[in-house]
């Protein structure tokens, strides 16, 4: 099925990106000049507690995926840095994403992704930010399907809530980096066994390759936002990723991921 990519989106549309009905969603100007600067100043002052490096920048605050990376403790950890991300002069900013993905929604419910710690239970932010450098690579081509995979500590938790196998990203456009930065979706939908290989390739469950950039084999689409500008896209069966980022600044971005409840009835929210 050739890529659905689509400049506007009406109340009650996300089901069509859960359903496969479109891949992605651009929406122009969600945030102001003045909002996105806003914003801007915000992650600059951010703690370097809540700031987790990556290869390429870091991200705020941390996924639970990075910390079954890293080996760290997922709980405590997890928790402590979730304490201490101080959205104070934000709150605007989540009540205007809130507002927006409740009318997407429907009739289905809008709610934190709930992870019960040996103590508590702890409620997934909204968004995060994360900041891409100048690098060679940018981010690899991947699916959220199969980052689930190779992350089975989030994933054992959040499956008890969630479907794990048709996630839905949003992003917005805080700064542009010179060069690059934009996002890649390729009309391959993920299939269980399927893993990167490098930018060029997806190695198919039979061990064969799968030539992205051989347009007889795959469509791509690339969507060049502007800052403000906002994507709403199918990322856990669409194989995607960011080009290389060029030059002295770095790609800012806020955004965060959403999964249907086992029940189909609510959709969660997490980073």
């Amino acid at each position: 099925m050739p890529l659905t990519v689509r400049d506007s989106i009406n109340s009650n549309q996300l089901y069509a990106v859960f359903s496969d009905l479109c891949n992605a969603y651009v929406i122009k100007d969600f945030l102001s000049t003045t909002e996105t600067k806003i914003a801007i100043n915000t992650f600059s002052y951010l703690s370097d507690f809540v700031k987790v490096p990556t290869p390429r920048g870091f991200i705020a605050p941390c996924s639970f995926a990075q910390f079954s990376q890293a080996g760290m403790d997922l709980f405590s950890s997890t928790t402590n840095v979730f304490n201490a991300y101080d959205l104070r002069g934000l709150e605007w900013l989540e009540k205007k994403l809130l507002d927006f993905f409740n009318d997407l929604k429907g009739d289905l419910n809008l709610e934190p992704l709930p992870i019960q710690t040996p103590s508590e239970i702890i409620h997934c932010p909204l968004f995060s930010f994360r900041e891409i450098r100048a690098d060679e690579a940018g981010m690899h081509i991947h699916s959220h399907n199969q980052l689930h995979e190779l992350n089975p500590a989030f994933a054992e938790h959040a499956a008890v809530t969630i479907d794990l196998t048709n996630d839905v990203s949003y992003f917005i456009l805080l700064q542009a980096p010179e060069q690059g930065g934009d996002l890649v979706l390729y009309d391959a939908p993920w299939q269980p066994g399927q893993r990167n290989s490098s930018n060029d390739f997806i190695v198919q469950p039979d061990g064969s390759l799968l030539d992205v950039n051989n347009p007889a084999f795959v469509q791509k689409q690339t969507i060049t936002l502007e800052p403000g500008d906002m994507v709403v896209f199918e990322s856990g069966k669409t194989w995607h990723q960011v080009t290389a980022v060029k030059g002295e600044l770095p790609r800012i971005t806020l955004g965060g991921f959403f999964s249907k409840s086992k029940s189909g009835e609510t959709v969660y929210y997490y980073t």
